[in-house]
């Protein structure tokens, strides 16, 4: 229980900070603040559902297409290059099919079926992840990229979608649980989050760096 208290802090703390500090961040930070709070109060109002109501699979399973979209948005911002944005485009448009798809055709009753749409998600993060290096790999920059925040946050959610990717997959190969998998689950998304904040702290930084300039 300790390690989901941890969760909604870090998630609604960042967040929280973005939005009341939007002057200090771009665009692509402030979809981000939005989907951070977004997420914390979803994962709040979850584990009422599952207090009160016994399930709160339905809960996440409508917000994923919801949060796939706002992620989305996050990367149009931060994909510049025509090119790349067209990919991006095509790359959420049959992801986002292949989502709905899920809903309307399989048994959302069972845990594997969930599992694959989760699988699907994860796969559409990742790909978002991997059409940003790609143009990092073609824009020259006047930095390292440690040094950027938004390397932090696209790394990020690299690692941690395509971590939960693997999660997925064997929740849904392996429905009944397996022994320690929950607490890598757990372990996983704080990892996530904190990275988030160095990004966000990075970010700071550099602000700081060209304010001074």
């Amino acid at each position: 229980m300790i390690t989901s208290y941890i969760v909604y802090f870090l998630s609604l703390s960042a967040g929280m900070f973005i939005l009341i500090q939007k002057r200090w961040f771009t665009p692509p930070y402030f979809l981000l603040g939005i989907y951070l709070l977004g997420v914390g109060l979803l994962q709040i109002t979850a584990h009422l559902f599952s207090l009160y109501f016994g399930s709160n699979a339905l809960l996440y399973l409508v917000s994923i297409p919801v949060t796939y979209v706002v992620i989305f948005m996050i990367f149009h911002k931060l994909i510049s290059i025509i090119r790349i944005k067209k990919q991006l485009w095509i790359f959420f448009g049959v992801l986002f099919a292949v989502i709905i798809f899920q809903f309307l055709y399989i048994d959302l009753h069972k845990i594997a079926a969930v599992s694959e749409i989760l699988v699907t998600y994860n796969i559409g993060i990742v790909g978002f992840c991997l059409l940003y290096y790609l143009q990092m790999l073609q824009i020259p920059e006047r930095i390292r990229p440690s040094r950027q925040g938004v390397f932090w946050i696209v790394t990020g959610f690299f690692f941690y979608f395509l971590l939960s990717f693997v999660y997925w997959m064997v929740s849904s190969l392996f429905p009944r649980t397996i022994p320690g998998l929950k607490y890598f689950n757990d372990i996983l998304v704080i990892m996530f989050y904190l990275v988030l904040w160095v990004g966000i702290f990075v970010h700071l930084k550099e602000r700081e760096v060209d304010g001074a300039r």
